[in-house]
């Protein structure tokens, strides 16, 4: 056996570990922020982030309802908490409903930011918008660029 060279230090271990059907919890000071399922995720440690496969996040409010989201991919950054998503996004709080391509949240403002298109929708209205930021401590949500509505006889302010 020679002549061949071995290849040990060319072939690189990419994913530290593989999990499936993962749960996790953050807290601050006591106080639970959010809960995340995924079917599965990859940790990459050097990278400080976790790939998450079909994740599910219950982000929780300061009056006790929640905000509750699933798309088909998204990373957690371990370091941070700050959590990426991507594809088929749908957040539901107080029987409306938000469709978005992108999401991202910011731990230390604790919100959730779109940078592309999204759509809101309830029982009685539909709205459009180029951005949007959940503040989930305000319990406030802006909406900016191209903002548009379409609101039935049944809404009511």
């Amino acid at each position: 056996m020679s002549g061949i060279p071995l290849a040990s230090g060319i072939i690189k271990k990419t994913v530290d570990m593989s999990l499936a059907r993962i749960r996790q919890t953050a807290m601050k000071n006591g106080i639970r922020e959010w809960d995340l399922e995924a079917a599965s995720a990859d940790l990459f440690e050097n990278e400080k982030k976790m790939v998450l496969n079909m994740p599910e996040v219950k982000f929780f409010m300061k009056d006790g309802t929640s905000v509750f989201l699933t798309a088909d991919t998204g990373i957690l950054k371990t370091d941070s908490k700050a959590i990426m998503i991507s594809g088929n996004i749908n957040v539901k709080r107080n029987g409306h409903r938000l469709i978005a391509e992108t999401l991202e949240y910011e731990p230390e403002k604790r919100t959730l930011r779109s940078n592309k298109p999204v759509l809101l929708s309830g029982d009685s209205f539909e709205l459009t918008a180029d951005t949007v930021v959940l503040d989930i401590e305000s319990e406030k949500t802006i909406f900016k660029g191209n903002v548009k509505g379409l609101f039935s006889d049944k809404f009511n302010l």
